[in-house]
């Protein structure tokens, strides 16, 4: 996510910015201009002198103020054209985007039709799958292989709920969580994912207060992390889960892009080889990888960006070559 940063002082005062534009200084010369010629020609009138040097010196100061007057005038326009020009061009930028936008809705409303058919039929499979391993008795055999197409089952029932939730358009009604805890049920299933010689190590806090998350979304969100953070450590490394509490004041808010507040922070790190800025950009991306050969590779850190920001909270994260990846989560405090 990104961070907002304060504006830097140039020391330079508001009028000095003022006057830097040129619509400004055409309007502050004529102006000048515009008291200039009439008090002239009053000390002409009063000092009654009509020698041709002091009107070839009026004549050259006329023609010298009408230059840079028409040369202000230039500059005035070309700032006025180029202004109007970047108008334009943010204006088609955010009719594209507008246009991506209405494309983005259509494609989410059709894949969630076909992803609950989908759903549906995976509910069908698995059933038939399960009634007839009841018949089967001791043929170990095709046992064996329909266990094997009931895993697949539920790993595409898995795939299409994710898919569900990528397309999901409206914020989840807000569950109750307790957050050490549900973090710490969730360890006996996070462990696994990280294979040694690469370890797990937990700093969870006391304090049970709740978030705005169902546990089973909490899950979704972190499976994914363990996962990726497990392949990142091949070669060995920690994997930190860290649980608590902060509270967010509104400049702080602003900089992760929520609501003023109390927030459950976790902190999923690693302390794998890190991440370059090209995979940064692309890292919630659906079906990106960094990996030559990943053990999962669809829509996991995607479908927990998408679940994170739709319940109001952000997600942010931080990597440094040779040191490591830290991602942290802020997820709303339960009313």
């Amino acid at each position: 996510m990104p961070v907002l940063k304060p504006i830097a002082s140039t020391g330079r005062s508001p009028a000095g910015a003022l006057l830097r534009d040129p619509v400004v200084r055409l309007a502050v010369v004529m102006a000048v201009l515009g008291g200039a010629f009439p008090l002239a020609h009053a000390v002409r009138r009063v000092m009654g002198t009509t020698s041709p040097e002091v009107e070839a010196l009026q004549n050259g100061v006329a023609i010298a103020a009408m230059v840079l007057l028409g040369a202000l005038a230039a500059t005035a326009y070309r700032a006025i054209e180029s202004r109007r020009a970047a108008s334009a061009r943010v204006r088609a930028a955010f009719d594209q985007r507008l246009r991506e936008a209405e494309k983005m809705e259509a494609v989410g409303r059709f894949s969630t039709a076909i992803t609950h058919e989908l759903l549906n039929l995976l509910n069908a499979v698995g059933g038939y799958i399960d009634l007839t391993l009841d018949d089967l008795g001791t043929d170990q055999r095709h046992a064996d292989n329909l266990r094997r197409a009931h895993d697949v089952v539920r790993r595409s029932t898995v795939f299409a709920k994710r898919l569900l939730v990528l397309s999901r358009g409206k914020p989840f009604l807000p569950t109750a969580t307790p957050l050490h805890q549900t973090v710490r049920d969730l360890m006996l299933e996070l462990r696994p994912l990280v294979n040694p010689p690469a370890a797990v190590r937990e700093q969870l806090g006391h304090d049970d207060g709740c978030i705005a998350i169902s546990a089973s979304c909490l899950r979704d969100v972190l499976v994914p992390l363990a996962t990726n953070a497990g392949e990142a450590m091949e070669h060995g490394g920690w994997l930190t889960l860290e649980t608590g509490w902060v509270d967010l004041d509104a400049q702080a808010a602003m900089a992760k892009a929520v609501r003023p507040g109390r927030f459950g922070r976790l902190v999923v790190g690693d302390t794998g080889p890190g991440m370059s800025n090209e995979a940064m950009r692309h890292l919630f991306e659906p079906f990106f990888t960094t990996k030559a050969k990943p053990r999962t590779r669809g829509l996991g850190l995607a479908a927990a960006y998408v679940l994170v920001t739709q319940h109001s909270g952000s997600i942010t994260v931080s990597t440094q070559a040779g040191v490591g990846t830290s991602v942290e989560l802020l997820i709303p405090a339960a009313p």
